[in-house]
């Protein structure tokens, strides 16, 4: 059997949860949200830390997964591409992809040299924000 496992549970990840297994896959989904709705619909689930890479890998290999998937979530790329890596996994994004995602000055200069609009921002730092009080 196909094991998927699935870092992330909240409502955004039901329907990725719900595709995995109406494709056949054997589907487990983790984080540390106890009544995520998509720990519902899965096969198996873990209240886990999913940044706790040696954790993860014990259930990686407890339950020989042969897939680890997520999305929806700049922040939990952080536990995916080292746990596939750690698993020897394929993973869909690279080291220098996720400092991107994760770095928005980077992210939104790569943007704008494509030519994708972007929000205006501006960063704000707390020590600003401490002297005008």
């Amino acid at each position: 059997k196909q094991v998927i496992l699935i870092l992330g549970s909240q409502h955004d990840f039901e329907g990725l949860a719900k595709t995995c297994i109406e494709n056949g896959y054997y589907t487990i989904v983790c984080d540390n949200y106890t009544n995520g709705p998509a720990k519902k619909i899965a096969h198996k689930s873990y209240n886990v830390d999913v940044f706790d890479i040696k954790q993860m890998e014990k259930i990686c290999i407890e339950n020989e997964v042969s897939g680890i998937v997520t999305g929806f979530s700049d922040v939990l790329m952080e536990a995916y591409v080292p746990l596939c890596e750690k698993m020897g996994l394929k993973c869909y994004l690279s080291d220098e992809q996720l400092k991107i995602i994760r770095n928005k000055q980077i992210m939104h200069q790569i943007l704008g040299e494509f030519g994708v609009k972007t929000m205006q921002r501006k960063v704000i730092y707390l020590q600003d924000i401490e002297q005008q009080l």
